[in-house]
C-alpha cells in the first residue's frame, strides 16, 4: 500500500468491508463490496422503522420504499447493472455463488476482527454502564 501511496506502484484492493452497529437506534450491519457486487448482512432487519436524521423532505420521500422491503436478513446488489442499488439479487438463484463466497469473505473479515457478533449482540455504552452499576451492588 506504501508504495501506491508514494506513486511509485499501484495497490488495488480486493474487497472493501464496512461495518455499522449503531446509528439512530441498535441495527447491526456489515458489509463487503468489490468491484462489482454489494453484499450486506442485517444481524436485526434489513430496514429499521426509525429512519432518523436527513431532511423532512428525503424522509417522506423514502420512507415507502423502507416500509415496503422485505425483512431480508442479507442483500445482493450487482453494482454494474444496479448503481443505485435498488434490486436485491439475494434470493434469486443465478447468483447464489456470488452470494456465498461474499458471505465467506465477510465472515473471515469478522473473525480476523475480532468482532463481537460473532457471538452475541453489542449492548450500548448505557446498556454497559447500567450493568456494572448493578453488579456492584449485588448482595
Amino acid at each position: 500500500m506504501l508504495s501506491a501511496l508514494t506513486g511509485r506502484g499501484e495497490f488495488k484492493r480486493k474487497c472493501l468491508f464496512a461495518e455499522k452497529t449503531y446509528h439512530v437506534a441498535y441495527d447491526p450491519i456489515r458489509c463487503v463490496r468489490t468491484e462489482r457486487f454489494k453484499y450486506i448482512f442485517n444481524f436485526e432487519s434489513v430496514r429499521p422503522r426509525n429512519i432518523g436524521g436527513g431532511s423532512a423532505r428525503l424522509l417522506r420521500e423514502c420512507r415507502p420504499a423502507f416500509e415496503k422491503s422485505p425483512d431480508r436478513f442479507d442483500e445482493l446488489y450487482d453494482l454494474e447493472t444496479d448503481p443505485l442499488e435498488t434490486n436485491n439479487l439475494a434470493e434469486l438463484p443465478r447468483w447464489q455463488s456470488v452470494r456465498r463466497s461474499l458471505a465467506a469473505e465477510l465472515v473471515n473479515w469478522m473473525e480476523a476482527t475480532n468482532d463481537q457478533l460473532l457471538e452475541r449482540p453489542i449492548g450500548s455504552a448505557r446498556f454497559h454502564a447500567k450493568l456494572d452499576w448493578l453488579k456492584k451492588h449485588k448482595c
